[in-house]
């Protein structure tokens, strides 16, 4: 995978291996190893909305290749 170029898969998969038994994987709202359900910030700032994720993944891997 280290050699592969990062996609949309791998990013997925890293989250998985992240949050996999952790206190978040036990909450039916949360999903290890997928896009957000609900809205959520970090400190005082607002993320990409749920519906949004998908698109400003795809941006973002686009600017990193």
């Amino acid at each position: 995978m280290a050699h592969e170029p990062l996609t949309e898969q791998h990013i997925k998969r890293f989250h998985e291996l992240l949050k996999k038994h952790t206190s978040d994987s036990g909450k039916s709202w949360f999903r290890v190893g997928d896009y957000k359900r609900p809205p959520n910030t970090v400190g005082m700032e607002e993320n990409v909305a749920p519906a949004d994720v998908p698109k400003a993944l795809e941006g973002l891997l686009i600017q990193y290749h």
